[in-house]
């Protein structure tokens, strides 16, 4: 073989070694994996970050979260076969509100929902949580009742629900429903329930 030729092979395995060597070591915020179709790269995401850095956020664990429509949710971003087995969801938002205006709600690209879901190969750290950043695009908060609309690329989500102010230690109870624009129905599939106090969701702006 000439040497031009061994010079040309020798190029290409150093190139498809650092090729395999990036996408082996793609990393997510928090240091691990990041898995093929994941939102942060994939177009829908943003992760905590996208509430703002101004503000304060506190989890809270999504009870009975229905894993198939956990599922239907992510599968509108990503291919499910990169999902393992749904071991919890929880959310998180900030909600700005005029508090001047009947406490409108703020439009803009820091007010709005995240939902985080951890499953099998989240857990045993395989990969990183699979985080939803989407902003509100609409909503009414008024007499103890509020409900939001949040909009990406790939669909809506709505949460309804309760909150009961009190100087800022009254707390927020909603559901989660949501809809991908890929489906053939109109109806929101509910994907589950959450608890926050009232100063990690809703504040005046």
């Amino acid at each position: 073989m000439k040497a031009s030729n061994l010079y040309r092979s020798f190029l290409l395995g150093v190139l498809t070694i650092s090729m395999l060597g990036i996408q082996a070591c793609s990393k997510s915020k928090d240091g691990a994996p990041v898995r093929s179709g994941y939102y942060g790269t994939a177009g829908r995401g943003g992760g905590a970050g996208g509430i703002g850095t101004n503000y304060t956020y506190q989890l809270a664990q999504v009870s009975n979260a229905n894993p198939q429509a956990v599922l239907g949710f992510l599968s509108a971003g990503m291919d499910t076969s990169q999902i393992g087995s749904i071991v919890s969801v929880q959310a998180a938002g900030h909600i700005g509100l005029n508090c001047a205006q009947n406490q409108q709600v703020i439009v803009n690209g820091s007010n709005g929902i995240f939902i985080r879901v951890i499953d099998s190969m989240a857990q045993q750290g395989q990969y990183a949580p699979i985080d939803t950043f989407m902003p509100v695009t609409s909503g009414s908060v008024m007499n103890g009742q509020m409900n939001l609309m949040f909009q990406d690329n790939f669909g809506v989500v709505q949460v309804t629900g309760s909150y009961t102010p009190s100087n800022n230690n009254g707390s927020v109870t909603g559901t989660i429903y949501y809809r991908n624009n890929n489906s053939n129905s109109q109806q929101m599939v509910m994907i589950g329930s959450f608890s926050l106090p009232i100063a990690y969701f809703l504040t005046c702006q």
